[in-house]
């Protein structure tokens, strides 16, 4: 449509609306004319002869436009609800006040208050309450008859004011004056009764105007209440698209409150209450047994009635006696010298199952159908019970196993699961494999991966954990093996096209944060840490440039420094403290620092790092430590602040500020701080019951192979606490087979029926991984602390310390590495976080032997650890990948895992010591540089190089040797990688790519363990004296 026809569409409009106007007016009008009662009452003086008018206006609902009647009246009641909220709120809020009576005393005064704002913030700004402002409606004159709606006047809305506010509080006034006057006692005043019988009629006049007008309201819709009507002020829709803004909210919530009362009154008649009584009944028998009794010893039976002969019935006893514990049952005994009696001996045994314990058919058959299926508690040992059978006494009957009897047995780990044939007699289920059978969906989470792996080749190119994948042009010289819950992301094909393709619409730098942040660091994509470690050159930057420069930058920040009050001290012998003690090898405090740069700063930052390590490796074991309410961002600077707050009154404390000198305090302090999300870790999953027997049961499929298949019970004999099953035959799983047991050979250990689950004792495995590479940190520091306050060293004692330390290191190493294990189940089972510990030993090593290569006095030391470390990589290295040193250690006990699987962790191993060798002489040879020569010369002696004597460390004599050094160890490395390209036709590198690719949540977490073992070592040698 055109302007020009819709110009004449309204023009239209108007003419028919002004048409049917005037034909009104006319035939009112005429109607005037034809009566002749109207006529006579025009000729009235004035005001008599507007009595037609009125008539009129209340008899004729022509030209009125009523707005909905609901809607007016309900903002009305809104407006009531609205005030009594806030009298409530203002009342709980002065309740307290004045002895409580405040609000009584001033209650008119408080709602004169209360009206005046509400009458300013709505009718007198906005032309409408808050209740017609949710229906959409506003206050118009009346007095207006165009169609265009006038607001009212300040006159009128002045007056509304008057009336509402100051009326009703004059009125609440004059009301209580007269009730104070009349106490009910005494005789009132002639004035008093006068005055009452005034306001009762005035009252009561009000009161039928208001009806009579409210009545008339029902007719035309016009005034809605006699206040409205008489300031001829009306409520109107401001446009003519009405629609009422009503908390809908509100509305569905009564709806479904009423909904739900009712489905209740529907429901709580079919719920058997009978059930939940014996529910409530049965768990406070069982407290009541805990609290009076406390734990049982293992073996004994701990029911209600365990003392009772073996020929009694206990529930016949029950019954029969009201003492319940064995010292009444003796001392009520005593005078018969028996206990129990020919009622309460046991008539047509039964026993129960699985407890074996026996009672009379009736009895036990009676609870057991009064139970309804729920079970019974049995009276002499606590079990649980649902099923009874004839009691078989002492003998036992012959096995007679069917013909069609299946034998079912799946291989071990390296042949694979094979079906053996059902007539092989000697096929016998290989207990403790029980993982290989399917899981399904409800299966319990082990970590990332669920408790029962998936079987072999349920995925193409996917064998267990030990298998190796299959040689293919792209991973040509890779044994590398995919742990459970990976996949290769080589065999996906180039995705970095398609996977952006979405973002078109994003901004370059958008897709830039996407691609190089989020994708990486935050939530890392196996697409884009592939595109990352493809090439080498970017694979070292992120890997070995970027945590290094990060440590460098961080002890390169200036510090505010102050010279030290003692200038006897600064002035005269640097080779001895005031106290006349030795100045040790890292230095002593030069100069003093700014608390609080050093605490917000400095250590602020040394202890986010650390948070974020352990954050990622929890993201490894795929469970978030952080409670779920509080969220991540929220917990982590709650742990922040706790970390910077804590050191805060210590330092105000003249007597405790020396702890806060010692490195060992701050960097202990840092161990408690990175144990805390351990610890909340434990106690959500304590607090969730997560370490509570089994809480999924097994899957129809599973079923068939247990006992519970034929007996009814929802899961098989508890495996958890033992995975060998000991005193379990292959009869067992036989579903034929109807024998007692033959007496099984004693056990040194008995198996409890109540045990950890397995992803639990999992997490324990890992909290004990947490505590050794955690610990490794603090013993360090010791270690350190005692080369360098012993300085200096001649070769013998440099070779022993280093080698010392090496020592300590990998049997921190070897002992983590055997709680994490890369199998499935052992104890942790996960490859990625033996992959991160392994890196985090390594480089913790490295580090602290590089922090060495500052205090050698000659380049022959240089050269001496230089040769046993190349002698080391290039000679013993391959020797350990042979199949010789793989058979040795088997034979020894020392290795179960096959020759592929050694030579895969040996090949990681190679190439995560290159990575800690590279990175920990890049932060070394810049922080020497930066600490030497930049301003924090004096806060780090350690690198200071200038001190006089005999003990002189040379910086270009460290320099140098340091850089030739790692040439040296670049050299090495070549040639190794070569040794094992030729010898075994295994590409180091491409393992540690494939390993990075498949796992690419290794990539943030190695960056973040790499910088905060760098900082460790530059935290140790730092020097504190705080201003």
């Amino acid at each position: 449509m055109t302007d020009t026809s819709f110009a004449q569409a309204q023009r239209r409009v108007a003419a028919r609306r002004q048409t049917r106007e005037a034909e009104a007016v006319a035939r009112i009008a005429a109607q005037r004319q034809a009566s002749r009662p109207r006529a006579n009452l025009e000729r009235l003086p004035y005001p008599l002869n507007r009595i037609g008018s009125a008539w009129d206006a209340v008899s004729t609902r022509e030209g009125t436009r009523p707005a909905f009647r609901v809607g007016q009246v309900d903002a009305e009641l809104l407006d009531i609800e609205l005030l009594d909220i806030l009298k409530d709120q203002v009342s709980e809020g002065l309740k307290y006040f004045g002895g409580g009576h405040l609000h009584d005393d001033w209650s008119a005064e408080i709602m004169l208050a209360l009206r005046a704002v509400l009458f300013k913030l709505t009718v007198w700004d906005h032309d409408a309450t808050y209740g017609a402002a949710l229906q959409n409606l506003k206050y118009t004159d009346a007095r207006n008859d165009g169609l265009i709606l006038k607001a009212p006047s300040k006159v009128q809305k002045s007056l509304y004011g008057l009336v509402t506010v100051f009326g009703n509080y004059a009125w609440t006034r004059w009301e209580d004056w007269l009730l104070e006057h009349d106490d009910g006692y005494d005789e009132p005043s002639p004035r008093l009764k006068r005055l009452s019988k005034f306001t009762s009629a005035i009252s009561t006049v009000h009161s039928a105007a208001a009806c009579v007008s409210f009545l008339v309201f029902l007719l035309h819709g016009r005034y809605r209440t006699l206040l409205d009507r008489i300031l001829r002020m009306r409520l109107a829709p401001p446009t003519s698209q009405v629609s009422r803004e009503v908390s809908f909210e509100y509305l569905n919530r009564q709806l479904v409150w009423h909904a739900f009362t009712e489905f209740l009154l529907f429901v709580l008649p079919l719920i058997g209450i009978q059930r939940w009584r014996r529910w409530l009944t049965r768990t406070w028998r069982k407290t009541k047994d805990i609290i009076r009794t406390g734990p049982q010893e293992e073996g004994k039976a701990n029911g209600e009635y365990a003392f009772l002969p073996e020929r009694t019935c206990a529930i016949c006893y029950q019954d029969q006696n009201n003492a319940t514990s064995e010292n009444e049952v003796m001392a009520a005994a005593a005078s018969s010298g028996v206990v129990g009696s020919a009622q309460t001996d046991i008539t047509n045994p039964y026993e129960t199952i699985p407890c074996g314990c026996v009672y009379c058919f009736v009895c036990l058959a009676t609870r057991l159908e009064r139970e309804e299926g729920e079970g019974w508690t049995c009276l002499r040992c606590g079990e649980h019970v649902k099923e009874c059978k004839p009691w078989s006494g002492d003998l036992i009957e012959p096995s007679a196993k069917h013909a069609s009897a299946k034998t079912v047995a799946f291989s071990d780990d390296i042949t694979g699961g094979v079906l053996v044939d059902e007539h092989d007699e000697g096929s016998l289920f290989t207990q403790g494999t029980e993982s290989h059978v399917r899981p399904n969906d409800s299966a319990p989470l082990l970590g990332r991966f669920r408790a029962v792996p998936p079987r072999p080749g349920a995925v193409a190119r996917r064998r267990s954990q030990l298998g190796l994948l299959s040689t293919t042009s792209d991973n040509r010289g890779s044994v590398h093996i995919l742990g459970y819950g990976a996949f290769d992301a080589h065999a996906d094909g180039d995705t970095d096209g398609s996977e952006y393709d979405f973002e078109d619409d994003r901004t370059i730098w958008q897709r830039a944060w996407q691609r190089w942040v989020l994708d990486i660091w935050v939530h890392p994509r196996q697409s884009a840490v592939k595109r990352v470690v493809d090439k080498w050159w970017t694979r070292y930057a992120f890997l070995v440039l970027m945590p290094a420069l990060l440590a460098v930058a961080w002890c390169a920040i200036p510090f505010p420094q102050y010279k030290i009050p003692d200038e006897d001290f600064i002035d005269g012998d640097e080779d001895s403290l005031p106290d006349g003690r030795k100045v040790p090898g890292h230095g002593a405090a030069r100069v003093q620092v700014n608390f609080w740069f050093f605490l917000f700063v400095y250590y602020s930052f040394y202890n986010m790092t650390a948070l974020i390590w352990i954050t990622k490796v929890f993201n490894l074991y795929s469970l978030n430590w952080w409670p779920q309410s509080l969220g991540f961002p929220v917990t982590v600077s709650l742990i922040a602040i706790l970390s910077i707050a804590l050191p805060i009154p210590i330092y105000y404390n003249e007597d405790l500020r020396d702890i806060l000198l010692h490195n060992t305090a701050w960097i202990s302090w840092t161990f408690i701080i990175m144990a805390l999300p351990v610890t909340i870790a434990f106690i959500i999953l304590t607090t969730n019951e997560r370490h509570i027997g089994l809480r999924h049961s097994l899957s129809e499929t599973q079923r068939i192979f247990t006992t519970s298949w034929w007996t009814g019970e929802p899961d098989t004999f508890n495996g958890g606490r033992d995975r060998r099953r000991r005193n379990v035959t292959a009869d067992l799983f036989e579903t034929d087979v109807i024998q007692v047991e033959p007496e099984l050979r004693p056990q040194d250990i008995r198996m409890r029926r109540r045990w950890l689950p397995a992803s639990f004792v999992r997490f324990l495995w890992f909290c004990v991984a947490l505590f050794i590479g955690l610990m490794a940190y603090v013993i360090g520091e010791a270690y350190a602390e005692i080369y360098l306050r012993t300085l200096p060293h001649n070769n013998l004692e440099t070779v022993v310390y280093v080698y010392g330390w090496v020592a300590t290191v990998h049997i921190l190493d070897a002992l983590s590495g055997w709680v994490l294990g890369i199998r499935e189940g052992e104890r942790v089972g996960s490859y990625p976080l033996s992959w991160i510990f392994k890196l985090y030993f390594m480089l913790t090593y490295q580090m602290y032997v590089r922090a060495l290569y500052a205090r050698l006095r000659s380049p022959k030391q240089f050269i001496t650890l230089q040769i046993m470390s190349s002698t080391s990589l290039v000679v013993i290295t391959p020797i350990m990948m042979t199949s010789f040193m793989h058979k040795t250690l088997t034979l020894l006990g020392l290795n179960a895992q096959s020759f592929g699987s050694y030579q895969k962790l040996q090949t990681r191993n190679i190439f995560i010591r290159f990575l800690a060798e590279n990175v920990s002489m890049v932060a070394f040879l810049g922080s020497i540089l930066v600490l030497h020569f930049g301003a924090n010369k004096d806060v780090y002696p350690y690198f200071a190089f200038d001190t006089e004597g005999d003990e002189e460390y040379n910086f270009g004599l460290t320099f140098y040797a340091s850089s030739v050094t790692w040439a040296c160890e670049l050299v090495a490395s070549v040639a190794v990688r070569v040794l094992i390209r030729i010898c075994f036709q295994i590409d180091v590198g491409l393992e540690g790519k494939l390993d990075l690719a498949v796992w690419p949540e290794l990539m943030p977490t190695c960056v973040a363990v790499m910088l905060h073992v760098l900082q460790n070592m530059l935290f140790s040698i730092i020097r504190l004296e705080f201003h």
